[in-house]
């Protein structure tokens, strides 16, 4: 995929839409996503599989929605990358497939993951260390996000969508599992 990255960019410069001192950040963000694009489409053709469809997409858009304001784990790898989301994502289509949980423990998890989030958001990783004016934006964001998806997860379940609201919840327990692992991480250095 660098290589795909790296000659679309050089093609990109060539042909005068960036310049030469952008072609390290496009090469990276082209890289970036192409890696993403592989990511949804496996989880997508997983879902296919599991018969989930509708609980992997209200997972894939709230966990990113999350995740971005968050922080935590980062694999060192992208094919650790990779195969550290594959694992998780069968985990968690499995967990759509075989359990249905009634909305008052649903919104308990989704009320326990929130005081996490709104207390030890963002985790920060070595490439990624935020200012304290960063550190205060990126919470909020991360409390915004949670507390729409958490409506998000209530209206599914009252419109009879139980699979994306299930969905929605453990997108919240990866969430708070992501920062707990990053914690334990930047700890251990």
């Amino acid at each position: 995929m660098k290589r795909i990255s790296e000659k679309l960019t050089w093609w990109l410069q060539q042909n005068g839409t960036i310049g030469e001192e952008d072609i390290e950040l496009y090469t990276y963000g082209i890289n970036q996503l192409f890696m993403d694009l592989v990511d949804t489409i496996s989880i997508l053709i997983l879902a296919l599989v599991f018969g989930e469809i509708a609980g992997a997409i209200a997972f894939l858009s709230s966990f990113c929605a999350m995740r971005r304001y968050c922080g935590g784990f980062h694999a060192n790898t992208p094919c650790r990358c990779y195969l550290i989301t594959i694992g998780t994502a069968c985990l968690t289509l499995w967990l759509l497939h075989i359990v249905e949980l009634p909305i008052t423990m649903m919104l308990g998890v989704v009320v326990l993951c929130g005081l996490f989030i709104g207390k030890m958001a963002p985790v920060q990783t070595p490439n990624k260390v935020l200012d304290r004016n960063e550190c205060v934006v990126y919470r909020r964001r991360a409390v915004i996000m949670w507390a729409l998806t958490g409506c998000l997860m209530v209206m599914f379940w009252f419109l009879g969508l139980k699979k994306p609201a299930m969905g929605i919840m453990l997108s919240n327990v990866l969430c708070v599992m992501t920062m707990i692992a990053g914690m334990f991480i930047l700890r251990k250095r």
